[in-house]
């Protein structure tokens, strides 16, 4: 009897996430190759942050784009069109839900869905995922491809980052405050 008590206990435990707070993790930027990063022009009114809710199990991404940047993502929209692939509307602000695979005190492992027509935030046939590392508040994003369409979408945007100079050295890893 005692035993089933404390494994009812300790899945009760585990279900509640008792002890794990949400968490703000803002004015992150990305880390480039060389090891620098690019400052967040929070004066022009870019925000880049995730809140996670462990309660919810969701990890909220929310990101307002500064002016230049804004400029570059429609330039890179228009080359997309040009090339024929569908490619999301472009907007300044935007928030992706990411679903809670995995989380402890130390990691969170989380998904967005799949992106399909008329979606403005995931890339079409693709979805993506992010491995959170809550000490060093530092974000590993991947992007997996679900679909043919959605392999020639990453092989597209591979390509579109070696053509633009502020795209070609930034690599997916994200380092917050």
């Amino acid at each position: 009897m005692k035993k089933l008590f404390s494994m009812i206990l300790v899945l009760v435990l585990m279900w509640s996430n008792v002890g794990l707070a949400d968490i703000l993790l803002e004015n992150c930027r990305y880390i480039f190759k060389d090891g620098g990063s690019k400052k967040l022009d929070t004066e022009d009114g870019a925000r880049n942050q995730y809140y996670i809710n462990f309660k919810e199990r969701h990890v909220l991404h929310t990101r307002v784009e500064s002016a230049s940047s804004f400029k570059q993502k429609q330039v890179m929209a228009d080359a997309m069109k040009k090339a024929g692939v569908p490619f999301p509307k472009v907007e300044r602000s935007w928030n992706i839900s990411y679903a809670i695979i995995f989380a402890d005190e130390k990691q969170i492992s989380a998904k967005s869905k799949v992106g399909l027509p008329g979606d403005d935030e995931v890339l079409l046939g693709t979805f993506q995922e992010l491995f959170i590392n809550l000490n060093k508040k530092t974000i590993e994003r991947s992007y997996t491809a679900v679909t043919e369409f959605g392999e020639e979408v990453l092989e597209i945007q591979q390509r579109m980052r070696k053509r633009i100079d502020s795209l070609r050295e930034k690599v997916d890893h994200i380092k917050c405050e």
